[in-house]
Formats: structure tokens, sequence, C-alpha cells
């Protein structure tokens, strides 16, 4: 989605947590905290998952792991669109890459705006940026390939959860999307959650209340030592 390698696979649970500790190891690091947001908390979650060792605390921010009945509930077709119905659209083959080409902008303030607490908070020259990341040759389809990995990726989560993370894990959902369903999610798959609902946010909480998610994530590791 930004700006590096686009490959044309590894895009499930495994393989991301594996990418982020080689990443981490080349970056000389044996213990970390890691904080992801959206599918960044799913690359976190690969990493626990599979690297314990290396992960001191663990922080997802709006983001429910596939697999666990959680999101697919959500994912159920309700009146008036009121559904996550793009996970599904998104995992289809070929079909949203040719349909969102050139239509980028538009689709990105959808979602901006739809499931935000406070839309302003993302502002014209965070859009520009957005668009013109997605813009790059095989972006898109590299975005993509995230949501068509998502049933891999559940069957992945579902394996994993039977060791749960032993960590201290921080799940955290806005009040205007995933609220406390975050938490509940984690506690699936961990024995030491915390969190739950960040007032006066939505899907966008390091945009919408970076004070608030900033306080938190330094409790969460002092916590940890």
């Amino acid at each position: 989605m930004g700006y590096s390698g686009r490959p044309e696979s590894g895009y499930d649970t495994r393989t991301l947590g594996q990418d982020v500790y080689r990443l981490s190891s080349a970056l000389g690091h044996d213990s970390i905290h890691v904080v992801g947001h959206d599918f960044g908390a799913l690359a976190a979650y690969g990493l626990a998952a599979q690297y314990p060792q290396r992960v001191r605390t663990l922080a997802a921010v709006e983001f429910l792991l596939p697999g666990l009945g959680v999101m697919e509930e959500w994912m159920q077709p309700k009146p008036g669109g009121n559904f996550i119905w793009h996970m599904a659209f998104h995992s289809v083959p070929d079909i949203p890459l040719a349909l969102l080409q050139n239509r980028e902008e538009l689709y990105l303030r959808y979602f901006f705006s739809t499931f935000a607490y406070d839309p302003s908070a993302i502002g014209q020259n965070d859009i520009d940026h957005y668009v013109a990341a997605l813009r790059q040759a095989g972006a898109l389809r590299a975005s993509l390939e995230l949501y068509k990995a998502w049933y891999a990726s559940g069957d992945q989560v579902r394996e994993l959860a039977h060791n749960p993370l032993t960590m201290p894990v921080l799940a955290l959902g806005g009040e205007a999307c995933m609220g406390d369903m975050a938490k509940a999610c984690f506690e699936k798959v961990a024995k030491h959650v915390s969190g739950g609902t960040v007032e006066k946010a939505g899907h966008w909480i390091p945009e919408e209340a970076p004070e608030r998610l900033a306080e938190l994530l330094r409790t969460h590791f002092a916590a940890a030592g």
C-alpha cells in the first residue's frame, strides 16, 4: 500500500509475521513492542504468535482477526450497507482491481468518512498522499492481495490460536467503528488482554485521537517493564 516491495504472494498471516521478524532482526532488535493498525495488526499477531520471544507487548488498533467468527459476523449483509461488505468484495479475483483503478480518491474518501467519528481528521493533504501511493504501479493489486489471503489467514489464525499469546496485549476499537469487538476478538487468542473502546474516534484512531492513543501505548509498554 506504500512504497515497499509488492511480491506476487506472501500476504497471509504467517508470512507477514515472518517478514516483521526478519525486519526486526536486520535492525538488530531482539525484543520489541509491536503495534499494528488494521492489517498491520494481522502482521503484528503473526509475529507474536510465531516468535513470542521477540515480542514484549502487542497492541492491535481497530482490527478483527480472521477465522474467529467476529469479523465474519460483521460481514453479514444488513440494511443500508451497514456491514463490512468490502472484505468479501476485495477478495474476489480481478474484478475489484478493474473497477477501482482511476477511482482511488472517490473510493478512499468513502472509507475515511464512513468509518470515522471525525471525518475532518484526515484532510486533503493526507488523501492526496494515500491516493498517490495507491496509484503506483502494482500498489492497488498488492493491497487487494491482503483480502484475497483473508481465508487462508483465517485457517492459520485458528491453528496459531491453539497456543494463546502470553505477552500483554492491548486491543482498541473506535467508538464509531469496532468498539469493544477488538478486545473481544483478541481475548480468543491471548491470555492477558486489556483495552476496549476509544471514545470520540472511529477506525482512524491514530489520526482522530493521537494523544489518547499515545497515552494508552505508553501505559501498555510500561506495564511490561
